[in-house]
């Protein structure tokens, strides 16, 4: 395969932890939706109760994917409190996608489409700056192979 053009390779050192952590996301996203679908059409679970299973299963698949490979934290013995916390960040989030949801709809009249879409972009952004500066903040070097 031929190295990456400069450009590319230059853009990809700089924002490689930010294009980890979208990948990471659509990844656990598109996990929720396959367990979701999965027990409801093939194994005939009860819909609540298939959403609240692939919400965590999708959770802990999200977990490990941004501990261990987009901010590189191998900490093994902080991962229990990360994980309280990260899960802690999850409930936050969906009180304030609510909350946003309904003033976007309700105040800015806008479409809930673009609303939902606005809302998953702020709450993005504002968990990346939380699971970087304070659920993955502590670091050890991956140990030698």
């Amino acid at each position: 395969m031929p190295p990456l053009p400069a450009r590319a390779a230059a853009f990809i050192d700089r924002h490689g932890k930010v294009l980890r952590f979208i990948t990471s996301g659509g990844t656990a996203a598109a996990v929720h939706f396959a367990v979701l679908i999965l027990l409801v059409e093939v194994f005939a679970v009860y819909a609540v109760t298939s959403s609240v299973i692939a919400f965590l299963v999708a959770f802990a698949f999200s977990f490990i994917l941004q501990k261990l490979w987009t901010f590189r934290n191998f900490n093994r013995e902080a991962a229990g409190r990360q994980a309280v916390i990260y899960f802690a960040i999850a409930g936050t989030n969906f009180f304030i996608n609510a909350g946003l949801m309904f003033l976007f709809i309700e105040y800015l009249a806008l479409p809930y489409l673009i609303a939902q879409v606005l809302t998953s972009g702020l709450i993005a952004i504002e968990s990346y700056f939380l699971y970087q500066h304070v659920v993955f903040k502590e670091s050890v070097p991956v140990p030698p192979v």
